[in-house]
């Protein structure tokens, strides 16, 4: 790292601080496809073509004279210092990078001595999160990229509307670069498909549709014991809020603005339908404990005692694999999204990923850029996510396979330092479903692989991005939300469990609708600008 100091408002602003949380070309232009800017995640994406440059153009890669520099990053627990993916970066772009590797649980205490110490690395790769910590940008420790992301014809391929909402900063400036996932599929709804079956059931759709199913699982003794036992859903209610189109988090969109979830005009009925659905024995019994841990949830369905939940899509497989060590019969698969009033949806996974910065202690950050803009073209994207062809990846027809091991498992697959999910460049389906599905293809899947397939491809064209925590990031926000919607999330748990009823949950509305109107325009205020 370089020696000379920095600002010296850092270093006195920072000494008292414990902690600081951290987030989450002239080669050849990519041939890969963005995904286009869409209000739904998964839309088919449109054939683009890459941006003209700018007048003024970045260095070429590889560079003409060998570019040294240096990368603070933090890093997955199966993450290795030093692999071949990134001596082939190297080579092909005649860079010597100076890594510093740093754990996962070690992350936010060495960025907080980092920025303290007045001693900044070239750029750094933010591990926690999806936005570079307000401090740094406050503190004017990284630079603002507009005018450099302007000329970088790679990476802005990838900049659709849902990305820049997630890479923006609520004021206005990008100080940072993500990530990119270019698949949204992420949850789905699974069901016990065997209990389905020995009761005589059809999948369900609809809202009624789903409710008496529940209601034949509560009912049926569908595991055989002979005794009423069952839970028919299991964890969160994310999946019940999206059929009224409450989408998942504390702010919804609503006619282009942010409101907070409890003031949705579907939001009184989706909490009466759960609380009705308590009653009726249909959902957790235990929720207000068991829906904040999974792993509770997740030992009922393994036990058969739990008939349906959501969760990633990949669970579907290996839970199925699971069950069928004592019952050859069990299928946890695939179950259609529930279709209720505000229609069918479900979240995605995120648009981006980890973040990375250039620091102003950066000499060359043309450079820089002209580095990522390579990682974002074609070459650039093939090493990050295949690797080296004939080492970890075949040409089949054209496309990279990869090779025994790495579409065993996401371990092998990034200690070879490959799907780095915690460094600024675009991750692509292909390679995710090719380690996924452990090297299957659609055509050749088993059938257990079948069922992640399906928990991950058919739920897709309805998702829906999450709202940047960043947004959330106001002073209003910070004074006022443990007292204003920490009780009203308690106060939706106990009208669901029946504790309290919807007069209660309107009293406290009215207690604290000044605290939260002013907590929704800045908020609002932040989405605005950054949109």
């Amino acid at each position: 790292m370089k020696t000379k100091s920095i600002l010296t408002l850092i270093l006195c602003a920072f000494m008292s601080l414990a902690m600081i949380a951290g987030c989450t070309q002239t080669g050849t232009q990519s041939t890969a496809t963005p995904p286009a800017a869409t209000q739904k995640a998964t839309d088919p994406p449109e054939q683009t073509e890459a941006p003209e440059p700018s007048e003024e153009s970045l260095p070429a890669v590889p560079f003409e004279e060998k570019f040294e520099f240096d990368i603070l990053q933090g890093t997955h627990p199966h993450g290795t210092e030093q692999n071949r993916v990134r001596e082939l970066i190297q080579e092909k772009t005649n860079t010597k990078i100076n890594w510093t590797i740093v754990a996962a649980t070690g992350w936010a205490e060495k960025a907080n001595v980092t920025l303290v110490s007045g001693v900044l690395p070239d750029l750094v790769y933010f591990y926690s999160g999806t936005a570079v910590p307000g401090e740094w940008i406050s503190q004017k420790a990284v630079i603002e990229l507009s005018d450099l992301l302007d000329k970088a014809p790679n990476i802005q391929r990838w900049l659709t509307d849902d990305v820049m909402l997630w890479m923006r900063n609520p004021d206005g400036n990008i100080y940072q670069l993500n990530m990119v996932n270019e698949f949204s599929y992420n949850l789905s709804n699974q069901i016990r498909v065997d209990w389905l079956e020995k009761l005589n059931l059809e999948m369900p759709n609809t809202l009624d549709e789903w409710l008496n199913v529940l209601r034949a699982f509560r009912d049926g003794d569908p595991d055989g014991n002979g005794t009423a036992d069952t839970i028919p859903w299991v964890y969160n209610f994310t999946a019940w809020f999206d059929a009224f189109g409450i989408n998942n988090g504390e702010f919804v969109d609503v006619d282009g603005h942010l409101i907070p979830r409890y003031l949705h005009p579907n939001y009184k009925d989706a909490v009466e339908l759960l609380a009705s659905m308590y009653q009726e024995k249909l959902i957790d019994p235990e929720f207000v404990v068991r829906n904040k841990d999974v792993m509770q949830a997740k030992e009922l369905l393994l036990a058969s005692k739990a008939g349906a939940w959501q969760n990633s899509g990949s669970t579907a497989s290996s839970y199925t694999s699971i069950l069928r060590e004592t019952n050859p019969d069990a299928t946890f698969g695939y179950a259609p999204l529930i279709e209720g009033p505000g229609g069918q949806n479900v979240q995605g996974r995120n648009p981006v990923g980890a973040c990375g910065a250039i620091t102003v202690q950066a000499e060359e950050p043309e450079k820089l850029m002209a580095y990522w803009n390579w990682i974002y073209g074609d070459e650039g994207l093939t090493i990050m996510n295949y690797g080296e062809e004939g080492v970890h990846y075949e040409l089949k027809d054209g496309k990279p396979v990869f090779l025994a091991p790495y579409y065993e498992s996401f371990e092998i697959n990034r200690n070879a330092g490959m799907a780095e999910t915690w460094v600024p460049y675009v991750w692509l389906e292909d390679a995710f479903m090719q380690v996924t599905l452990g090297g299957n293809t659609p055509d050749t899947l088993t059938e257990l692989d079948t069922h992640t397939y399906e928990c991950y491809f058919k739920p897709a064209e309805y998702a829906y991005f999450a709202i940047p925590a960043v947004l959330l990031d106001t002073e209003e926000y910070r004074k006022l939300a443990t007292d204003t919607l920490k009780p009203l999330k308690d106060m939706e748990e106990q009208v669901i469990a029946g504790n309290a009823t919807w007069a209660d949950m309107e009293e406290l509305m009215a207690e604290v609708k000044d605290d939260l109107d002013a907590i929704t325009a800045s908020v609002d205020a932040n989405y605005q600008n950054v949109k």
